[in-house]
């Protein structure tokens, strides 16, 4: 049995009765007058049979919850909790297996044991305009967390307070981290020093609209490439941005093999003062897809991507590819089949 598309409130009594219930999701456009509040969320916890649940928390009726009021939620196989007047949704996958946790304009720190008991059956993250995400992390642990999605959040980027923070990753499981809009970042690098985060598993990153990012990752030092990522899109990040990785130090820092990693999909846009990929170019040997779209200042391909047979599409305006300067005139020919012309959104629109 399936409960949605509502556009009515539900009196009190009604969800206990509905005991066969399977599924309950209540979209933005049928959040029944209010957010769900605690005597709600009482009764939807006593629904034997539920297992795919999408709901809006009222976010008053959070400090009235107990963290031993969640553990029914083990049983669900699909899980979409919203706190707050946030635009993630869109973005947010819903199906049977996926897990997730949006939060908007929401004190962290003040409901930390809350947010702590919820990311227990979590998998993905949302946070928008949220406060005091940085202590919150470093103090915690979250292995099903794969996800993580931080839209125009003050983070501070300073040391740790002694004694606080542990030495395991916090998020040792993360696979995709997506940052929009981070006041204060510098760097991939930074955001998990801060963190403590080791990106072990990470595959996929997405930093979009971060106007004091100077380079993606410093290479070397404690906190370096992350080995298993395959998946890079980077967008509208202004002029302190000129190259994407950067040297931890004045001396070269020299990588294994076993530690670069093997990106697959490089997409950059609108970047106007990136130069150059940086050091080291055997990074992007494996690239098969690289889109650039506005990044006028990249004059010349990293060699390992001149000399690539791995590479299927490389995508961008007519005006940069031939701008494009070549070691060798035969590496340009190699690639000439790999190359598709994306028009300017304005070409577009009067076509």
């Amino acid at each position: 049995m399936t409960l949605g598309g509502l556009t009515e409130s539900i009196d009190l009594g009604v969800l206990h009765e509905l005991q066969r219930l399977e599924t309950l999701h209540l979209t933005i456009s049928c959040r029944y007058i209010d957010d769900v509040g605690a005597t709600y969320f009482d009764e939807i916890s006593h629904l034997p049979n539920l297992t795919s649940l999408f709901i809006y928390l009222d976010i008053s009726s959070i400090s009235i919850l107990k963290s031993d009021q969640y553990t029914w939620m083990k049983r669900l196989k699909a899980l979409h909790i919203t706190v707050g007047n946030t635009t993630t949704h869109y973005e947010v996958p819903f199906n049977k297996s996926t897990k997730v946790i949006c939060l908007s304009g929401f004190d962290i720190f003040n409901n930390k044991v809350w947010l702590s008991s919820m990311l227990q059956f979590a998998s993905y993250l949302y946070l928008e305009e949220c406060m005091g995400l940085t202590e919150f992390i470093r103090n915690n642990s979250f292995d099903g967390l794969k996800s993580l999605y931080i839209n125009k959040c003050s983070c501070d980027f300073g040391p740790s307070i002694e004694g606080s923070g542990q030495f395991d990753d916090p998020l040792p499981n993360l696979e995709q981290l997506i940052l929009f809009s981070v006041y204060n970042l510098k760097s991939v690098s930074d955001f998990g020093h801060c963190l403590g985060l080791r990106f072990s598993k990470l595959r996929k990153l997405v930093v979009f609209s971060c106007h004091n990012l100077t380079c993606l990752f410093n290479v070397g030092g404690a906190f370096s490439v992350p080995r298993h990522l395959e998946e890079i899109s980077l967008s509208y990040c202004n002029s302190k941005l000129t190259e994407l990785l950067a040297q931890f130090s004045s001396s070269q820092t020299t990588l294994v093999s076993s530690e670069i990693p093997r990106v697959r999909k490089l997409h950059l846009h609108y970047l106007q003062a990136l130069r150059t990929f940086g050091e080291p170019e055997s990074m992007w040997e494996h690239l098969e897809e690289l889109e650039v779209r506005n990044c006028n200042e990249i004059r010349k391909l990293p060699l390992s991507i001149q000399t690539s047979n791995k590479i299927k599409e490389i995508g961008g305006q007519s005006e940069w590819r031939n701008r494009l300067e070549w070691d060798e005139e035969k590496y340009k020919s190699n690639l000439e089949h790999c190359f598709k012309e994306y028009a300017e959104w304005w070409k577009i629109a009067m076509n």
